[in-house]
């Protein structure tokens, strides 16, 4: 199936940081829509942007605008921040959603430092 561009889209430029989809490290990812909760798996991070893994196929083109909350599958920490939806990619049985940061670049300090930096959040 082919990804869909939402109108404002601008494909980001900074690296992205691939992260576990599976297993203890893998990152569980929440994004939420007016009153839609989506869960999902985060795929890829980087500063400015990311990409949440949804085990079923979505229609998110009315509602651009959403807060993405991650959690570390081990542990409690979250972290949460406003993002536009930039694009969706769905296949059968699933979505990919790729997102930006409008209101900056993702403050470092968090769990997720250690995949910015190439590790992963168990060696944090």
């Amino acid at each position: 199936m082919a990804t869909t561009n939402l109108p404002h889209y601008t494909d980001r430029e900074h690296a992205r940081h691939p992260t576990p989809i599976a297993g203890d490290e893998a990152v569980k990812a929440t994004v939420e829509i007016d009153t839609i909760e989506i869960h999902g798996i985060l795929a890829n991070i980087s500063r400015f942007g990311a990409c949440v893994a949804a085990p079923q196929e979505l229609a998110l083109m009315a509602l651009p605008r959403t807060v993405l909350t991650l959690r570390a599958t081990l542990g409690t920490e979250t972290v949460s921040m406003t993002a536009d939806l930039c694009w969706i990619h769905n296949e059968v049985g699933k979505t990919t959603i790729g997102m930006s940061f409008p209101y900056g670049p993702l403050e470092s300090g968090t769990f997720l430092d250690a995949y910015m930096e190439g590790g992963s959040a168990a060696a944090a």
